[in-house]
């Protein structure tokens, strides 16, 4: 066999290699689920790991049903969407494409079809996204490298995160449509025919189409338009031909918006304005949205800080030597720079980059160090050289699964976004409220992390969702839940669940307006408020008090704690009996009310199944306070609280089960996963 024909071997095989572990991984993170459905399902079929998979769900659903999404906007930021005016009619180019493409392959309207076809998806999207990348860097003349790095930006944290089972979301297939342009781009600009050229540019076209129909960012368009004219510059040396290609191209893209798409001051703003309230941005509590450090952005990139180091080199020295391809990729390499002001959710369009990088440095490392030995050249295609790089490409392609994630040596399960008992609740009382006879309109109060998945679950409408939690809702929905006051907290969700964000702006001169409106009452009397709380509301607590311990007439944070509004439950690791325990390395004196000999605590409770029970209180009014939730007699959880937290709200109607009848009536209590009230 000749150097070429096993360099073409090696490469396919490779190829297909890389395709079927990334699809793999997938699969088997399914089979991991389906092994325990009492944690990873829903009723029949699989869970969600990411919140918006769920208004995809509900987009499909809505297709499917009605042709159409319109009417869905009822069910988001009630009653703001029912107040505005009637939604304009849609058409199927203006529905999110991932949600036409579920309900036209989905043989019914069953959430479980629906489901089950959207799974079904996510393998085939990440197979078809490999390809891509593999396509990228094929195109540039490096498919063994191509497909190294295909797998390892498969396989990695950063990638790996957004798309592991349950991911239903548009991360999915936002690299594939990436790479699969600039792929398009190359090729237009590589190949001699003409014809030829003006059908890739076509086909290129086409895909930017696609990728804005599927996520529309239009400002990476004109990225894509430059390395067009470069590329064909640079290969023809004829401006007649770049001015073709590179005219067709944005002759074909023209209908598109032009515009940048994403503005950066709804990222690094600290302050939103809202009629003349001063909100905190509720970006900054959203946690894909953390700007990572350069070592945590390696190991997201390539699990380990040195193979970070080596990538870059491996970078570096490829732009020195093919600085006209490099160019191409350098909007990869900037997106992932912008996790400065966009966070960590746009790091892993760089992860291909990166993986390139090492194995370039690699392979051409390893040809260098074979063809000194042999005295040979080192673009000579001969058989022992091919044979060689064969090799050296085969164990870099090992290599690079198994210091990645995979189901062998490094295997990892996604969670579910929610518990199946808080995700199963939701149906349970949109049930329950449908049966009840009442002409009033119900409403979910909740965090916006539920949104989506409340509606899809329970048909209900809710005040806020991941894509409605930039009003005043969120504010005021967090500062109810941190409230000392009951009554103060049952007012603000009356207030925002009937006369919405016109009722707030209307009543927003001053702090002592709003409080007056809230005592008033709402103007449009019309909803019942139906408030659920879980357990995993505690976990984000730091976000929920940033938010809602917020003075809205200066635009400052509460000076809570050491000049902070974050307050979290501490979570401790107590053992021992009697007055004398040990919680997480420190010696508490249950007695005393001390910590390591320090007079801190303001008190302790036990809790038993969500019940208050048993407390003892010490002569420190503004000191921590000792919570033990107790489950079934056993311990379940120890937690640290500030008193701003311990007398909240949240933390009365949750932990303690403690409401004030005037203003709650327990609905269903599922304690340890969720308790609902509604709102007198």
């Amino acid at each position: 066999m000749s150097g070429h024909r096993i360099s073409y071997a090696t490469s396919a095989v490779l190829i297909c290699l890389a395709l079927f572990a990334s699809a793999h991984m997938r699969v088997w993170q399914y089979d991991q689920w389906s092994d325990a459905q009492d944690i990873y399902y829903v009723e029949e079929f699989p869970a969600y790991s990411t919140t918006d998979a769920a208004y995809f769900l509900l987009v499909a659903q809505a297709i499917k049903t009605h042709g159409t999404s319109k009417d869905l906007s009822r069910y988001r930021g009630y009653p703001d969407s029912v107040d505005n005016l009637p939604a304009p009619e849609r058409s199927i180019r203006d529905e999110p494409l991932l949600g036409v493409l579920i309900s036209y392959l989905s043989p019914n309207t069953s959430l479980e079809s629906l489901s089950m076809t959207a799974h079904r998806l996510l393998p085939i999207s990440v197979t078809l996204t490999a390809l891509a990348v593999i396509l990228a860097f094929g195109a540039a003349g490096y498919w063994s490298e191509g497909a190294i790095a295909a797998l390892g930006s498969s396989l990695s944290s950063t990638f790996l995160g957004r798309t592991s089972a349950g991911r239903l979301d548009t991360d999915q297939l936002n690299l594939g449509f990436f790479y699969l342009i600039i792929a398009l781009v190359i090729w237009a600009g590589r190949v001699k025919s003409i014809g030829q050229a003006l059908m890739l540019c076509g086909a290129a076209a086409a895909v930017t189409h696609l990728f804005h129909w599927w996520w529309p960012k239009p400002i990476l368009n004109w990225f894509y338009l430059l390395g067009l004219v470069w590329l064909t510059y640079f290969f023809s040396r004829s401006l007649t031909r770049t001015a073709l290609l590179g005219g067709v191209y944005l002759a074909l893209i023209s209908t598109l918006n032009f515009g940048p798409s994403v503005y950066v001051s709804e990222f690094t703003a600290t302050i939103t304005s809202v009629g003349q309230m001063r909100l905190p941005n509720t970006f900054d509590a959203i946690t894909e949205l953390e700007v990572l450090s350069t070592s945590e952005f390696l190991n997201a990139l390539m699990g380990n800080v040195w193979l970070g180091g080596l990538a870059i080199l491996g970078v570096a020295g490829w732009a020195f030597v093919s600085p006209v391809f490099a160019v191409i990729f350098i909007p990869a390499i900037c997106l992932a720079a912008m996790n400065i002001v966009f966070g960590n959710r746009v790091v892993f369009f760089a992860a291909p980059v990166f993986w390139f990088g090492l194995a370039w440095f690699a392979l051409t490392s390893g040809r260098y160090v074979f063809c000194r030995l042999i005295q040979g050249n080192v673009t000579t295609p001969s058989t022992g050289f091919a044979g060689v790089h064969a090799c050296l490409a085969f164990v870099m392609l090992a290599t690079t699964y198994f210091v990645s994630f995979n189901p062998l040596s490094k295997p990892y399960v996604p969670d579910t976004a929610f518990s199946r008992e808080v995700v199963e609740g939701f149906k349970y009382l949109g049930n329950h409220v449908r049966q009840t006879e009442n002409q009033r309109q119900p409403v979910i109060a909740t965090w916006w992390d539920y949104g989506y998945t409340a509606s899809l679950f329970s048909k209900l409408p809710t005040l806020i969702d991941g894509g409605t939690q930039r009003g005043p809702q969120t504010h005021l929905l967090a500062r109810a839940l941190m409230s000392r006051d009951q009554g103060e907290s049952a007012r603000i969700l009356k207030f925002i669940g009937n006369d919405g964000t016109d009722g707030v702006v209307q009543n927003s001169a001053s702090n002592a307006t709003l409080a007056a409106a809230f005592l008033r009452g709402p103007a449009n009397d019309r909803s019942d408020i139906y408030l659920v709380l879980t357990n995993k509301m505690a976990q984000w607590m730091a976000s929920i008090t940033a938010l809602g311990l917020w003075d809205s007439e200066t635009g400052t944070p509460l000076p809570i704690h050491r000049g902070s509004n974050r307050l979290i439950y501490g979570d401790l690791a107590c053992t021992g009996n009697g007055a004398l325990i040990n919680c997480s390395g420190r010696r508490y004196n249950l007695q005393e009310g001390t910590v390591d000999g320090r007079a801190v605590l303001s008190g302790a409770v036990q809790t038993d199944d969500g019940r208050r029970g048993a407390s003892i209180s010490y002569p420190n009014p503004s000191g921590f306070y000792l919570q033990f939730n107790r489950l079934g007699g056993k311990a379940w959880s120890d937690q640290l609280i500030h008193p701003r937290l311990y007398d909240s709200t949240f933390n009365r109607l949750f932990y303690h089960g403690d409401f004030n009848p005037d203003h709650f009536t327990p609905l269903i209590d599922a304690y340890p996963y969720y308790r609902v009230y509604k709102i007198n």
